[in-house]
């Protein structure tokens, strides 16, 4: 909706867990780094079904807001003219 797009109802909430205590215990790898390039995004998401068009809507998604220091060690928005 902010970048135009249709309204989309929206659920929210995993899938896969029905509480935290079903997550895995390491977080290493889960993730891509924010240093790095498409091939590591690559690294990440294609084990997990994540096909080139998904793996540039879920980056291009990242475009639109900002870094948080306390979640993800880089700090301010991705992009000059975030919305």
């Amino acid at each position: 909706e902010v970048m135009g797009g249709p309204k989309i109802k929206t659920r929210f909430g995993r899938k896969d867990a029905k509480s935290s205590k079903e997550s895995v215990e390491s977080q290493v790898g889960r993730l891509p780094d924010g240093d790095k390039d498409g091939k590591h995004l690559e690294e990440i998401f294609k084990p997990k079904g994540f096909d080139h068009k998904d793996i540039v809507a879920l980056s291009g998604a990242h475009t639109v807001g900002r870094c948080h220091l306390d979640r993800s060690g880089f700090d301010g928005p991705w992009t000059e003219n975030p919305l």
